[in-house]
């Protein structure tokens, strides 16, 4: 007996070691190639022990089948059959098997593949009371099997069974297969950079994947303009041979961030280094365009001050849109009692009252003499969809079919109070979480009410907090494409950042790659980050500047794209025509002209291809300098022209096509020459003088034959 104890006991000791060979498998090849060694089980260390333990819910089923040539033996085919309100309406669940202690670093894992035309799944551990998450990322599955690895970070200890571990189903109608699903507990000595992470792979990463081409395709042909520069000289005469060079100064398209109040001239809290990056991010004295107050405007931060004074704010508003940062108003009115005054709570069965306080509200903030000179574009709603409070309180209102019925009356009031203003609905429902059907479909149902309301909104703003699972560059195509075509909408990118635990490198790819797809498409006008550096920034990981302001690898990639490739500087010498033509960026550029040391400069504002004439005086006191002794007449013609001079010099003259092409070649030291151009049977010729090797003048001939 006593020996049978004894054995029974060592066989527990060493369970972590009887794992089968699956298990064995993948311990094994965290050892050799990430350094990862002794694992506990937080499931169990069987295949067919861990099947069995799932359980399945909703309107979904599960069947399991064996498997030859792979690493695993078993794999369950999981059939949703209806899309769900929630995406958790249905599901494939267990329970943790051993006890997890605060700070420990878990590896969920499991291979998959969908068999339908598409799959969305939510992939969780949470609190199994609370149903507070420690994981909790959208992953879309490719028609080969595929391992995926997830690590993350425990917030809490769990005993035994307090940990629920599974999948969330029901964000559409799929099927997939799935197998060797485990969870494994490396305890709180490893970094979990150490760990192998699918969290980065997001759809479309790869390098040569067929969006980029797209996007750059795109890019070429809505983000750039011709620009055409013709040189002239006082008479009016063409400049040949003139240096010609655009320098860009600012995009048409909106690069910008939230923006501290307080950190302006004047204001408590003002920071010159703060100042100084927000407008010169790569050193070269290129910034944001574009603005947004984080908090300050918010309804319970203007009239509670819990952020600055509202004498701070319209300092800070003023000051950086004469700074040459347009900026952008959020919020009017955010629906939740967690975001309003608080009165609008304890009134919240009082619907006079209410009403009352939110037409006070659109009011003041869009008749402000200096907020409505500044601000001409607001997010007028956010987060409606969540922020249900408003609503509720509204429902009892016997003038609305329904409480939401009052978002028209907002819209429509503010359309009222400022006629010129740009209205926005923001939220982050539909793509900061990975961009569920759910979600989408909840969002559409608001958004239709509204659309159809005697006043609507202009534009949708997606804030883009991306989490540990980066959203599919692909998904956000499809939100732009369907917003703009469904609501006619202009779109902006207003809250960008990403989870601090995404690898950094990843963190600057995605960057990379989201401003392309934002850029690349027709309908979006803006793309703005939610605080530019650590010290400021909410979740204390900005995409530009660590805490020291050194530059993050997000960073600069950030001013890589939009300070260096979509950024024009260009050169190029006028023709026979005086004409140099270019293709750049929309938006501000000076243009310098250089001729015989001379220089003029010339700002414009490019939106459209444009023509821009630049007339300079390049005339010399000395008898030496030809470009004002020579008449020619008359122009247009029919034949003849008249060439006549004031001296007796030397001259070469050429007779040349528009583009360039010798037509005849004339060395002559009269005062007066007479040519017949009729017989080049050209519509015009360009006639230019030339002495001593040098083009003194050139001239435009128009012949009607």
């Amino acid at each position: 007996m006593r020996y049978l104890m004894l054995l029974l006991l060592l066989t527990l000791s060493f369970s972590g070691f009887s794992q089968d060979a699956y298990h064995t498998n993948l311990v094994n090849y965290l050892r050799d190639n990430h350094n990862l060694v002794s694992p506990k089980y937080v499931l169990n260390n069987s295949e067919q022990t861990n099947i069995s333990s799932f359980n399945i819910y909703g309107n979904a089923s599960v069947s399991s089948s064996s498997v030859t040539g792979n690493v695993f033996s078993t794999s369950s085919k999981i059939d949703v059959r209806s899309q769900g309100n929630n995406v958790w309406d249905a599901g494939y669940t267990t329970s943790s098997k051993t006890s997890v202690a605060l700070g420990d670093i878990l590896l969920y894992t499991f291979w998959a593949k969908k068999n339908s035309a598409s799959s969305e799944i939510v992939i969780f551990a949470e609190d199994n009371v609370t149903y507070a998450k420690e994981l909790y990322p959208t992953l879309k599955f490719t028609d080969e099997w595929k391992r995926y690895f997830l690590p993350f970070k425990v917030t809490k200890a769990y005993a035994a069974g307090k940990m629920n571990i599974g999948l969330h189903l029901a964000s559409q109608i799929q099927n997939f297969d799935i197998a060797g699903l485990t969870v494994l507990n490396y305890g709180s000595t490893y970094n979990i950079s150490q760990f192998p992470s699918s969290l980065g792979e997001y759809e479309g990463y790869e390098a040569d994947a067929p969006w980029r081409a797209e996007a750059a395709a795109r890019i070429e042909n809505i983000r750039k303009s011709n620009l055409t520069v013709h040189v002239k000289d006082i008479s009016g005469n063409a400049i040949p041979d003139a240096s010609v060079k655009i320098e860009m100064m600012e995009h048409d398209f909106g690069f910008g961030s939230a923006i501290v109040a307080c950190r302006t001239p004047g204001n408590r809290c003002y920071n010159e280094t703060y100042l100084s990056k927000l407008k010169n991010l790569d050193g070269k004295g290129h910034g944001f365009n574009v603005g947004v107050t984080e908090n300050a405007l918010k309804w319970d931060g203007w009239e509670e001050q819990w952020i600055g004074t509202p004498t701070e704010t319209v300092n800070a508003v003023k000051w950086l849109s004469e700074s040459g940062i347009k900026m952008r108003g959020h919020v009017l009115v955010w629906p939740g009692f967690d975001n309003l005054p608080e009165d609008m709570r304890a009134n919240k069965s009082n619907l006079p009252y209410l009403r009352n306080r939110i037409n006070e509200r659109l009011t003041f903030m869009l008749t402000h003499p200096e907020l409505s000179l500044y601000i001409k574009d607001w997010d007028v709603l956010n987060e409606i969809t969540q922020n249900r409070d408003l609503e509720y309180s509204f429902d009892t209102d016997p003038t609305l079919s329904q409480g939401r019925d009052l978002y028209k009356e907002i819209f429509k009031k503010a359309k009222e109070l400022q006629p010129e203003l740009t209205m926005y609905i923001n939220d982050y429902i539909v793509e900061s979480d990975g961009g569920s059907a759910a979600a989408t479909a909840r969002y559409n149902t608001y958004l239709d009410e509204i659309y159809a309301g005697e006043v609507s909104f202009d534009g949708n703003g997606f804030q883009a907090h991306i989490g540990k699972q980066p959203t599919s560059i692909l998904k956000f195509k499809e939100i732009f494409d369907h917003y703009s075509t469904r609501y006619n909408s202009r779109i902006k990118i207003t809250e960008y950042d990403i989870n601090k635990e995404v690898d950094p490198m990843v963190q600057a790819r995605y960057l990379e790659d989201l401003l392309t797809m934002s850029f690349s498409h027709p309908a979006v006008d803006a793309f703005i980050m939610w605080g530019f550096w650590d010290g400021n920034h909410w979740g204390q990981n900005a995409p530009i500047f660590n805490l020291d302001w050194s530059i993050k690898p997000s960073g600069q990639a950030y001013i890589d794209k939009v300070f260096n490739e979509w950024w024009t500087n260009d050169e190029a010498n006028s023709d026979l025509s005086g004409t140099a033509s270019f293709r750049p960026y929309k938006g501000k550029h000076k243009i310098t002209v250089t001729k015989d040391g001379k220089e003029k400069t010339q700002e414009v504002l490019l939106t459209n291809d444009a023509e821009v004439n630049i007339t300079m005086d390049i005339t010399s006191s000395t008898n030496d300098d030809l470009t004002s002794v020579f008449n020619i007449f008359p122009n247009p013609t029919t034949n003849d022209i008249t060439i006549e001079s004031s001296h007796n010099n030397k001259v070469e003259i050429k007779v040349l096509t528009t583009d360039g092409k010798l037509l005849d070649h004339i060395n002559t030291s009269y005062k007066t020459i007479n040519l017949h151009l009729k017989k080049y049977q050209q519509s015009s010729v360009i006639i230019q003088f030339i002495e001593e090797g040098k083009v003194v003048k050139s001239q435009k001939v128009v012949v009607n034959l």
